[in-house]
């Protein structure tokens, strides 16, 4: 009797239990997929508790729920979806998707994450995985289609960009706000910041100097790295090989329970180096190069704190392999380069009452770039290392920014900004040198209207080598209608030289650099105007764009020759540079098969030499035209892209000799093609494509129209055309 009676006792508990247990199913509206990680929230009619959870792969979230609920469900890049329910019930949720990418969360520039369309700034997305059909392992190649960017190879000094028609050394470059250190030649070899950590790149044209400091003039990129969001684990993997000789790989683990989180990664390459002549010679355009990176990060969250280590170490060796020589030619020299970056960043985050929010960061940088050079005889099979030189970088960053959104019209942060950098090795006079950059900003939001916001801020410095100049900045958001914003920044800008600028000793074979410490600092003074109306119709949207920019650099440094002599150069604040522009966008997408971009821009370049007579004093114009087109057949699981640019001809003034003359670089189009298939349950990805399909190797450059190859760099642009193939899997 008594086994009959538990027997039925817990049948009864199950039938009850399962009446009580409750199963929401969250799916995509428009492709009827089901939507992971989808957030969930319960809310009891009465004082108990509420739950929360977050979706499986199938899209279910299960409760154990009695009684009346108020259901909330939300995921980034989905309208946000309230019902009252009753526990025990099996509920099909359908999200509705945000047609428009303001759903995107941005912090570069920003007190606290926001989302782009409530930013002051305006803020370009790059999510790789929306931008998977690059194919893309660094920033470069990343960058390569992008609007009003323009790239170039050199082989001394790696990748270096223009933005705004400015060149490198005024874009702020950041890695989770954290500035990248070991500029060559002003720039930053963006060859070397790899994508197999990144979760996407922020991008904000225009002058972000109150918050970020010297430099931040043209642009500032800032690249987010990856970390797990939600409790589980993920596993990811590729390979990549392309017919130019490319093979890599890389590998990421994150793990997240609870309050912890941790990740690891790393990234081997290797490419043979190439060259479009069939020849002999050991030298080749592009030299080969090996490199390998590995990172990590723990994560700890509890209530609204959040602390957070990372480490990165990334290690690069270019060969250039050197002619033979001898009456036999049975000697040559063969030329190693090779950086070394470590960075280690700890931070940390606090909310209070959803109002008030301190962020504490404190980051060390670590580069080094070793020269050596080998004696090879060939008759007897042995090398000499002959002569070894470095150069070495040791940055020091710490931010601390205090903010408070008390009301909904007044809000402000204010914080402190301290950055010291040392520069020693065998090139730098003195052996060492340093520099010191300590600040002091605040900024103040405040809306007399709900459609108006302006934003006026400030940046009190102190350097150790110049008197720095108080920096502001004036920021305007209007959204004139539900869907159409416009904004408007003014500001003044500094930059002190580089200590590469006042204290390098550099001599190759015969030509000879020297930094000069005599130099003044740059002043700077930006406005910057864009206006963009969205237009949502279900699956459709459009959105339509027009920008413009004007930029003027004061006490300009330019490297020229010492006494007409174009075997020894020195930096000197020679010249006043002004640029503008404008511009428009348009995109078109329907959700979810395909979208298209289009963006043109005109920039046009000014310069007054000091002392020169025939100084231009006029503008100088070119255009760039970029587009990109996505398609995806989502039941086959099947997506194609195509990204293209038009770089017109360029022309700019520079100084030689003592004379203004008129360097030019030839038009050249770029386009990409790439396809891929999910396989396996989206496990598997298999991407196969085709890279610089118009063939383009380099670009002429004339000066005063005659041909000419600049002692600052090379004209090569890309290898050539190339076939890839891309493995990746992901659990």
């Amino acid at each position: 009797m008594k086994k009959h009676f538990l027997i039925l006792f817990l049948s009864l508990s199950i039938l009850v239990s399962a009446q009580n247990n409750t199963i929401i199913t969250v799916i995509d509206k428009i492709s009827k997929e089901p939507v992971q990680f989808a957030h969930v929230l319960l809310t009891p009619g009465n004082s108990g508790e509420k739950l929360f959870a977050t979706t499986d792969s199938n899209g279910r979230a299960s409760f154990y729920a009695k009684g009346n609920y108020l259901l909330n469900v939300s995921f980034l890049g989905y309208k946000t979806y309230t019902d009252t329910i009753e526990g025990g019930s099996n509920i099909n949720v359908m999200l509705k998707p945000e047609s428009f990418k303001i759903d995107d969360v941005v912090v570069t520039g920003q007190a606290m994450p926001v989302k782009a369309d409530k930013s002051i700034y305006n803020i370009k997305v790059l999510d790789l995985k929306r931008e998977e059909g690059k194919a893309a392992p660094d920033l470069y190649h990343m960058l390569n289609t992008e609007s009003n960017i323009r790239l170039q190879q050199d082989m001394r000094v790696g990748g270096k960009m223009t933005m705004q028609g400015l060149t490198g050394d005024y874009v702020k470059i950041l890695v989770d706000g954290v500035p990248v250190t070991g500029r060559m030649d002003g720039n930053i070899d963006i060859t070397q910041i790899n994508m197999n950590d990144v979760d996407h790149i922020e991008i904000v044209e225009g002058p972000l100097s109150v918050i970020y400091g010297s430099g931040a003039l043209a642009g500032t990129i800032n690249i987010i790295t990856k970390e797990m969001k939600q409790d589980g684990m993920n596993v990811y993997a590729s390979t990549y090989t392309e017919s130019v000789g490319i093979i890599s790989g890389d590998a990421s683990v994150m793990y997240k329970k609870g309050r912890n989180s941790f990740g690891i990664s790393g990234m081997g390459y290797n490419f043979n180096g190439w060259d479009d002549s069939d020849t002999l010679y050991r030298s080749q355009a592009w030299n080969p190069k090996t490199k390998f990176n590995t990172s990590g990060y723990y994560s700890y969250n509890v209530n609204n704190m959040k602390l957070k280590a990372t480490a990165n170490f990334f290690n690069e060796n270019m060969l250039n392999r050197g002619e033979p020589f001898g009456d036999r030619n049975q000697n040559a020299f063969d030329f190693n380069y090779i950086t070394r970056r470590l960075s280690v960043e700890t931070r940390g985050s606090h909310f209070i009452k959803d109002k008030y929010n301190v962020d504490v960061l404190l980051a060390y940088n670590y580069y080094l770039r070793l020269n050596k050079t080998t004696f090879l005889d060939f008759d007897n099979n042995t090398s000499t290392l002959t002569k070894t030189d470095s150069t070495r970088f040791d940055q020091i960053t710490s931010r601390m920014i205090y903010s408070s959104a008390a009301n909904k019209k007044l809000s402000y942060s204010t914080g402190f900004d301290i950055f010291w950098e040392a520069y020693s090795g065998d090139r730098v006079m003195g052996g060492r040198q340093d520099i010191g950059d300590y600040a002091g900003f605040a900024t103040l939001n405040y809306k007399p209207l709900p459609a108006f916001e302006i934003q006026p801020g400030i940046r009190l410095m102190y350097n150790t080598m110049y008197s720095a100049p108080v920096v502001y900045s004036f920021n305007i958001l209007h959204n004139a209608r539900h869907k159409w914003q416009n904004r408007f920044s003014f500001s003044r800008g500094f930059k002190s030289p580089d200590l590469k600028q006042l204290y390098l000793d550099l001599a190759i074979s015969t030509v000879t650099i020297l930094g000069n410490p005599d130099l003044d600092a740059e002043d700077s003074y930006n406005l910057n105007i864009n206006s963009t109306y969205n237009i949502d119709k279900d699956k459709f949207l459009y959105s339509f764009s027009a920008k413009g920019f004007y930029n003027k650099i004061n006490n300009k440094i330019e490297l020229v020759t010492i006494n007409n002599d174009n075997m020894r150069w020195t930096y000197v604040n020679i010249n006043e540079v002004r640029s503008a522009g404008y511009g428009l966008d348009f995109s078109f997408k329907n959700y979810p098969h395909y979208s298209f971009t289009l963006s043109w821009t005109r920039t046009g370049l000014w310069n007054s030499f000091n002392n020169i007579e025939d100084s231009p004093d006029k503008y100088t114009w070119y255009s760039d035209i970029t587009s990109t087109f996505n398609y995806s057949f989502r039941k086959p699981g099947i997506d194609l892209s195509l990204n293209y640019k038009f770089n017109g001809k360029s022309p700019q003034y520079i100084l030689i000799d003592d004379r203004a003359a008129l360097y030019e670089r030839d038009k050249y189009n770029m386009m990409d093609f790439s396809a891929s298939k999910r396989l396996l349950k989206n496990k598997f990805k298999v991407m196969a494509g085709v890279k610089n399909i118009f063939n383009v190797t380099d670009v002429k450059q004339t000066l005063d129209g005659n041909d000419y190859i600049s002692v600052r760099g090379s004209d090569l642009i890309a290898y050539g055309r190339s076939w890839f193939l891309k493995i990746t899997y992901s659990l």
